[in-house]
């Protein structure tokens, strides 16, 4: 990672010495060591979006401390820092989920960034994460039970203890321990694997049987795509058991919205979420509720939380448009896209409830 944060220096030319340069690495490696690191604060700051003041003076800090000509002035140079944290931050466990689906949350906007190749390896990063949990073949432990019959016996036909027996006793102990700590790993990884089972279960159930669960509708050319993306997106949501969630979900969604009548090319956020009644506003919110304090980084749930709310389309969405901080609006994508970004917002949220 550190050649690549070199060379990112050196090809934004940004314009530093070779003795800041080392500095700005050290202050990386500062910055990471913090507890409780705020990622969607360092998302909202790689796409160079309105931060939060105190977050922002913090994250200065640590780098004015080695440089003092370090200034919060050079967005973009925040940008490049903030991405390379974010890079690390996808290595580690305690903070790769949020960065992950934090980052391909916004990857559709034509927001531009100082280096794409975070966003690249987000997106890498989700596949394999996805693959991973869902590929892995897990060893059950064995759990032995004859260092306890063996012991057993030996007590039994000798009352009396000698040192052989107490040795044998202490043995017995750790191997009790250790079979404990072998039967709730094993729990643990058949829970897991039922929860699969039960999470591939139900899309099976869903994608087959062609049924919309919230609509409660069979989904059929009648409907139009536009009615129903965001739709389908939460409810594939609903069925995922086990994060980071499948590999294939982009695929699920395209299966059951091919049933339905495509009618334009690409379409504006805004054209979406008018299209869906309230009835489908209000359980996308009750089940996935943006984040008020990171709005920014779930654009669709933010903006059906407004329409719900505001009702008026011609009043909520300059309101989104100043929450968000950038000309949502404008954007357009094709209705497979905006319904894997609804999707990713989903999952979002639900790994902040873990």
């Amino acid at each position: 990672m550190k050649q690549f944060f070199s060379e990112s220096y050196s090809r934004v030319g940004l314009g530093i010495s070779p003795e800041q340069l080392e500095q700005r690495w050290q202050g990386i490696e500062k910055y990471i060591e913090k507890e409780d690191l705020d990622v969607f604060e360092l998302v909202k700051m790689y796409y160079e979006l309105k931060n939060n003041e105190e977050f922002v003076q913090e994250f200065v800090k640590v780098f004015n401390d080695l440089d003092i000509s370090f200034t919060k002035n050079n967005r973009r140079e925040l940008s490049l820092l903030s991405g390379i944290i974010l890079a690390e931050l996808m290595e580690n466990k305690d903070y790769q989920l949020n960065a992950i689906f934090s980052i391909v949350c916004l990857s559709k906007y034509n927001i531009d960034v100082v280096l794409p190749e975070i966003i690249e390896k987000a997106i890498g990063c989700f596949g394999s994460l996805s693959a991973k949990s869902r590929e892995a073949a897990h060893v059950y432990k064995n759990v032995p039970t004859k260092p306890f019959t063996d012991c057993a016996k030996s007590l039994k036909e000798n009352p009396s203890m000698d040192e052989t027996q107490i040795q044998n006793l202490e043995a017995a102990y750790q191997a009790i321990a250790s079979s404990i700590t072998a039967l709730v790993s094993n729990q643990r990884e058949m829970r897991k694997e039922l929860e699969l089972y039960r999470e591939e279960s139900s899309i099976l159930s869903w994608i087959c049987g062609e049924w919309s669960n919230d609509l409660d509708i069979q989904l059929s050319k009648k409907r139009t795509q536009k009615s129903v993306a965001f739709v389908l997106a939460k409810e594939l949501a609903d069925l995922v058991c086990v994060l980071p969630g499948p590999y294939a979900s982009k695929s699920f969604i395209k299966k059951m919205l091919d049933l339905c009548k495509g009618d334009k090319a690409t379409y504006s956020l805004a054209e979406l979420v008018d299209s869906l009644d309230n009835n489908s506003k209000q359980r996308i919110i009750d089940s996935y509720d943006c984040i008020d304090s990171a709005a920014v980084i779930t654009p669709i749930l933010c903006s059906v939380k407004c329409a719900l709310e505001i009702g008026a389309p011609d009043v909520w969405k300059p309101v989104v448009s100043g929450r968000l901080g950038f000309d949502f609006p404008s954007t357009e994508n094709n209705i497979l896209d905006w319904a894997e970004l609804m999707y990713l917002e989903c999952m979002l949220i639900k790994t902040n409830r873990e």
